[in-house]
């Protein structure tokens, strides 16, 4: 495996934030501390997040199954993407991956203008 799940959940997660701070147009850092006060999972409207999946599928290459679980976790961030990882890690079944894992370490996320 490329990355620890831990790490690779950081990076799903920061790119999620990234999205959504795009799409409400601001700075990304003030948007984690405003879902961190509102509660240690992120909680964020489960319909833009939907929205969001198929940027996520394209960045990660990861298609989440319909289910009550999903479901549930995409009520916040990072329940968005622990499902994505959970789903990646499922797909690749511990085996070496060239997919969307690959270019994870380096790919400009951690590189971010404050």
């Amino acid at each position: 495996m490329v990355a620890s799940s831990d790490t690779l959940r950081d990076k799903v997660e920061s790119f999620i934030l990234d999205l959504l701070a795009e799409e409400e147009q601001r700075n990304v850092e003030e948007l984690r501390a405003e879902l961190t006060a509102a509660g240690t999972d992120l909680p964020y409207d489960s319909i833009l997040l939907v929205e969001l999946m198929t940027r996520v599928r394209a960045r990660f290459g990861v298609k989440l199954k319909p289910t009550l679980q999903t479901a549930q976790d995409m009520r916040s961030v990072r329940g968005f993407a622990e499902r994505v990882c959970l789903e990646l890690d499922e797909a690749s079944d511990g085996s070496d991956h060239d997919g969307p894992l690959s270019g994870i370490e380096g790919d400009g996320l951690d590189e971010r203008d404050d």
